[in-house]
Order: C-alpha cells, then sequence, then structure tokens
C-alpha cells in the first residue's frame, strides 16, 4: 500500500471497504510505501474516522490492526507529541498494532477508543 492511498481514506476520497479488500493482499498489509511529499499530521479526527470504519462494518479488526502498523512504520504519518490529543493518537495507534495479547483490537476496545477521541 502507498501512503498516499492511506491518506487518501483519511481524506475521504476512498472508503473502508476499499481499504479493507486492499489489505487483505499480506504483502499490501505489511508494507508502507513511501510517497507523500510532505508529512501527515495525524489528528483525533482521523483516529475517529478509523473507529467508525471498522464500527461500521467496513474494517475488521485484523485490518485495523494493520492499518495501524502501517502508520507506526511509516515517517511521513506523525501527530503532536506535545498534546494530549497527540498523546491519545499515540497511545491508540500502539494499543491496536501491539497490544499485549498480540490480538487485534476487538469492536469493544475500537468503541472505547472513540468515546476517549472524541471526549479529547
Amino acid at each position: 500500500m502507498k501512503e498516499s492511498e492511506l491518506k487518501g481514506f483519511f481524506d475521504g476520497d476512498v472508503d473502508a471497504i476499499w481499504l479493507e479488500l486492499s489489505l487483505e493482499n499480506v504483502a499490501v498489509a505489511t508494507s508502507l510505501d513511501s510517497d507523500l511529499p510532505d508529512p501527515v499530521r495525524l489528528t483525533a479526527s482521523e483516529m475517529v474516522r478509523l473507529c467508525d470504519a471498522h464500527l461500521d462494518g467496513g474494517l475488521s479488526c485484523e485490518g485495523l490492526q494493520a492499518v495501524a502498523g502501517l502508520i507506526l512504520e511509516s515517517d511521513n504519518f506523525a501527530w503532536d507529541e506535545d498534546t494530549e490529543e497527540g498523546e491519545l493518537v499515540a497511545e491508540v495507534l500502539w494499543g491496536w498494532a501491539m497490544p499485549d495479547d498480540e490480538a487485534p483490537p476487538t469492536t469493544e476496545i475500537v468503541a472505547d477508543c472513540r468515546r476517549k477521541l472524541v471526549a479529547s
């Protein structure tokens, strides 16, 4: 997957179903091609969009885990580490990508993350 395609999801250019289908290819789900000319700063709004993609049924728990991992591996996706919102974005991404039990996040966890993100 290309970074620009993932950014396209955040921008509303592609939907959760497209994202899910793209992630079915193992190579796509484990590798992110760097092609963005400028870094993208993620906020709670983008994370809510990911939550909704799962909660509305378009993105599986495994897909959500894969997306979080790809974002964390990218040099072009970032968040404001000096704010509470940025810390929450990082916490959510790390929790989805690298949970203690290594299992994908559950729908209940995603719903809880969404509540925290909306409240931030």
